[in-house]
């Protein structure tokens, strides 16, 4: 009886060092979730791999890609730029260096502010005010272009910031081509969106897919 009492702070102490650990384990993992969230998290983001270059109608031409949330999770306050990367002369006699220009986008898919809950179509307007309007298809294709997308947002689930990026470069643009939908209607008779098709662009001429 004795030995069974002298045992017995022994017992509470191994306790209640093992439900420290515990804590301390359960606490741990709980922020590194909180940080290493938003990195998985922008894996689940999809950017189409090609660029669509195609005349409106209003007679200027467009530049457009599609982006899409893979997860039920939504995107809260997303916000995508695109960023025009070329060598450019700063001044006479300089030697030529990387300047950047955004290119402002609109949402084809939808108006107002963009939702992710389904794939949508985001291009950039070639006017006079654009870094392209006086850039023909061999002079890009000859120099040294590439386009950056960034998104912006807040993770649905955590309410951590996160971003995706993805780059574009002039042999990814299909010329002569639009965008095509990837909405299709499931047996349920439910829409559901069709991700294999989420490169997919239609010529606009022959209305044919490429």
């Amino acid at each position: 009886m004795l030995q069974a009492a002298s045992s017995l702070p022994f017992v509470c102490s191994l306790l209640q060092v093992l439900t420290t650990a515990l804590m301390q384990a359960t606490l741990l993992g709980l922020v590194y979730a909180r940080f290493a969230s938003p990195s998985s998290r922008a894996v689940t983001i999809r950017f189409s791999s090609v660029l669509a270059m195609f005349r409106d109608v209003d007679g200027l031409h467009h530049l457009a890609f599609r982006v899409a949330n893979l997860r039920r999770h939504q995107v809260l306050q997303p916000d995508v730029r695109m960023l025009l990367m070329r060598q450019e002369t700063v001044c006479d006699g300089s030697p030529m260096e990387f300047r950047y220009h955004e290119l402002p986008l609109t949402q084809i898919s939808g108006k107002g502010r963009l939702w992710l809950g389904v794939p949508s179509v985001m291009a950039h307007r070639i006017d006079e005010t654009s870094p392209l309007y006086d850039v023909s298809k061999d002079e890009m294709e000859q120099g040294d272009y590439e386009f950056v997308v960034l998104l912006d947002g807040l993770d649905e689930s955590t309410g951590t910031a996160m971003q995706a990026r993805h780059s574009y470069f002039p042999s990814d643009i299909r010329w002569g081509c639009t965008v095509a939908g990837v909405l299709v209607r499931a047996p349920s008779g439910n829409l559901r969106a069709d991700f294999s098709k989420l490169d997919l662009t239609r010529l606009v001429d022959e209305h044919s897919t490429v």
